[in-house]
């Protein structure tokens, strides 16, 4: 749920192209609409957890004057895949220097994780969706802006990989759909404890083994129901494969009175609050 603030966590936008005609709300600055319409289609999510994130424990390697310069990878000295030394420059204060340093698992975030991590000992971060810069989240809104059909924006969704959320989708021919959208990592079964713990950095059989693919992701369009809804219940059985990456628990009180709202097709006065 968003609270009101002001200024507003979103913004009321109205999007003309060449191939589109959309309108609703998005995050300042960016020109995403996480819920809006074009003259075909319309969607609105709700918040899901979906684990898009691991912290690993890196065995660094270090240079004559203590400074890392590699980690230890599969038994094997490995040096960084990138260095970047950045400098931000601070009103009445001296500039303060950073160092980007990309592991296979991602960028080492040890100071911001622990003040005292231990001689060779770092962190770091995988996280989408800047693990999966070719699927920036931004060359799919454009192309759902151009659906034309409830088919054509489920199969685009594929393309949302961040953030994740319950999406509920509704066309002018009267289809409806949801899908659960966010790309979902598949960890390893090396740790029984991933992903809920910090993962050993030290070999690739701690990584993640796959991106779940769209066509496992839960998801339906024109349900027998005759009607979606996504309030941040779980929306899987204890069947789905996958369901204890998604955390999200059974029915709330909120989406369990929606339900029964939907269900009786009964003016909402006349039920009991």
């Amino acid at each position: 749920r968003i609270t009101i603030s002001s200024p507003s966590l979103l913004y009321e936008v109205h999007m003309v192209g060449a191939t589109f005609n959309a309108r609703g709300a998005c995050l300042p600055g960016s020109p995403n609409l996480l819920t809006g319409s074009n003259e075909y289609v319309g969607w609105s999510p709700t918040a899901v957890g979906l684990d898009q994130a691991d912290l690993f424990r890196m065995q660094l390697t270090l240079a004559p004057n203590g400074t890392p310069n590699g980690y230890v990878l599969d038994g094997i000295p490995t040096r960084f895949a990138k260095v970047i030394r950045e400098s931000i420059a601070v009103r009445g204060e001296a500039a303060q220097t950073f160092y980007y340093r990309q592991t296979e698992f991602g960028p080492l975030v040890t100071e911001w994780v622990t003040s005292r991590p231990g001689v060779g000992v770092g962190y770091a971060i995988k996280a989408i969706p800047f693990m999966m810069p070719e699927r920036d989240p931004s060359n799919v809104h454009i192309r759902l802006l151009r659906s034309q059909s409830v088919t054509q924006f489920d199969a685009e969704l594929q393309g949302w990989t961040f953030p994740p959320a319950h999406l509920v989708f509704a066309g002018v021919d009267g289809a409806i759909g949801y899908r659960l959208v966010g790309a979902l990592p598949i960890r390893t079964a090396a740790d029984p404890f991933a992903p809920f713990m910090v993962m050993p950095g030290t070999s690739r059989s701690f990584d993640w083994q796959a991106i779940a693919p769209h066509a496992v992701m839960p998801a339906v369009v024109d349900p027998v129901e005759d009607f979606v809804h996504a309030n941040n219940q779980a929306v899987t059985g204890n069947w789905y494969p996958l369901r204890w990456l998604i955390q999200t628990a059974g029915h709330s009180l909120r989406s369990y009175r929606n339900r029964i709202l939907l269900e009786q097709e009964t003016e909402p006065s006349s039920l009991p609050v």
